[in-house]
C-alpha cells in the first residue's frame, strides 16, 4: 500500500468521528470510540468467517481449499480471479527443464497481454501483474497457467498465513481499548501504535489547559 493509499483509508476511517473542528478534550474520546467500532466490526467478520459456510461457483478442489483455509474476504478475493481465468487463454512461448513461459490474455483480446512463467516441479508460478507479490493471493493468470498444467491444489507456498482462519483464531476477543491501556507487554505493532498514539493525545490535552502545564509538558 503506498503512502497516498494509506492515507486516504485512515481518513476515511475516521471521518465519521473526527474533523478539523474536533476539540482536543474530545478529540481522545472520539478516537478510542473509532478504534473500538473498527474492532467491532473485525470480531463480526471474524464469526461470519468461523460459523458460514460460503457458497462454492466452480468445481475445481483448489476453490474447496482457499473456502476452508482463506478467511470470507480473502476467499471472496481469491475466488474472483479463480472465475475471471476462465476467460482467459495462453500461448507457449518456451520450455525448457520443467520450465514453462507463456503468454496470457483474454479470449479474443490480444492485448493486454501478461507473461507467466511457471515451473512445474516446484509448483512456482510468477506473472507479469505481480499480483501475488503485492496483495498475497494468486492472479487469474497464474490461475489459468495452473489450471492448464492440471495443477488443481494450491501449493501451500501460497497460502500466506495473514490471510487464513487460523490467523484470526490467535487473536484476542477482549475490549480493544482497554487492551490499549492494560499493565501487560502489548504484543503486536498496530497495540504499539495506537497506545502510543492515546496517551500521546491524553498528554498534548493535558498540556493546552495552560501556559504552565505547557511549560512542564
Amino acid at each position: 500500500m503506498s503512502t497516498t493509499q494509506r492515507s486516504e483509508s485512515m481518513n476515511k476511517f475516521f471521518k465519521d468521528y473526527l474533523n478539523s473542528s474536533t476539540a482536543m478534550s474530545k478529540f481522545v474520546t472520539q478516537y478510542d470510540r473509532a478504534i473500538k467500532a473498527r474492532y467491532d466490526k473485525e470480531k463480526e467478520k471474524n464469526f461470519k468467517t468461523k460459523n458460514t459456510k460460503p457458497i462454492l461457483k466452480t468445481l475445481y478442489p483448489m476453490e474447496v481449499e482457499a473456502a476452508k483455509v482463506y478467511t470470507r474476504k480473502i476467499f471472496r478475493m481469491f475466488q474472483d480471479e479463480l472465475l475471471e481465468s476462465q476467460k482467459y487463454v495462453s500461448e507457449k512461448i518456451t520450455m525448457k527443464d520443467g520450465v514453462y513461459k507463456y503468454r496470457v490474455h483474454e479470449c479474443q483480446k490480444e492485448f493486454p497481454s501478461y507473461i507467466v512463467i511457471l515451473n512445474i516441479v516446484e509448483q512456482k508460478v510468477e506473472c507479469s501483474c505481480h499480483k501475488f507479490e503485492f496483495v498475497g493471493i494468486l492472479c487469474k493468470h497464474a490461475l489459468m497457467v495452473f489450471i492448464k498444467k492440471q495443477i488443481h491444489s494450491l501449493p501451500m507456498h501460497y497460502l500466506l498465513d495473514r490471510w487464513t482462519m487460523s490467523a484470526i483464531c490467535g487473536r484476542d476477543e477482549g475490549d480493544f481499548s482497554e487492551k490499549l491501556h492494560q499493565a501487560e507487554p502489548l504484543r503486536n505493532s498496530s497495540m504499539w501504535f495506537n497506545d502510543i498514539m492515546v496517551r500521546s493525545l491524553g498528554i498534548s490535552e493535558k498540556a493546552s489547559r495552560s501556559a504552565k502545564h505547557h511549560r512542564f509538558v
